[in-house]
């Protein structure tokens, strides 16, 4: 890794969920998890996908769009290019009450569970335990058109002992 990395890393004061200290947390209902990222403040969220009648669209099982943390705090949809190669994700219904995904990005399994008082959580193994994820921060360095992904942190909370749960994934 260069120095750019590690001086840039070094920089940041780091809060226990993964962010740096100054990030907004959105707060929102219908909140599945969201990511955020090193280059800017901007967060892609994932939200439960209710239709008109309050039901649960399994077509289309989560809203995925970006908070700009500007004075407007403006809500905008992926582009393209985020959709197909990043941040949108492929989705199997395996149930009326859970759903499993994955990134487009990266193969690992997650799960969209229907709880029994009708909220919805992922879930996913976070180092061998099953978590509920809550936040994900991915670390890229600009190289040309594409950003070039160094590591991508998942938190969440272990389901067994309700204590908080990470794990780093360095592509």
């Amino acid at each position: 890794m260069n120095q750019t990395f590690f001086q840039s890393f070094l920089d940041k004061t780091y809060e226990p969920q993964g962010l740096p200290k100054d990030y907004p947390v959105p707060v929102k209902e219908g909140l599945l998890f969201y990511i955020q990222r090193n280059q800017n403040i901007n967060t892609v969220v994932y939200e439960i996908n209710l239709n008109h009648m309050g039901d649960w669209n399994l077509n289309d099982p989560m809203k995925v769009y970006w908070i700009k943390y500007n004075e407007l705090q403006e809500e905008s949809e992926l582009n393209y290019i985020q959709n197909k190669l990043a941040y949108g994700y492929r989705s199997n219904v395996i149930s009326p009450e859970l759903v499993e995904f994955e990134f487009v990005s990266y193969n690992k399994k997650f799960y969209i569970r229907k709880q029994t008082n009708g909220a919805y959580q992922v879930t996913t193994r976070l180092m061998g335990k099953l978590s509920v994820l809550t936040n994900m921060y991915v670390y890229a360095e600009e190289f040309g058109v594409f950003p070039e992904v160094k590591f991508v942190e998942l938190y969440g909370t272990c389901v067994e002992t309700n204590c908080p749960c990470f794990e780093k994934i360095i592509p």
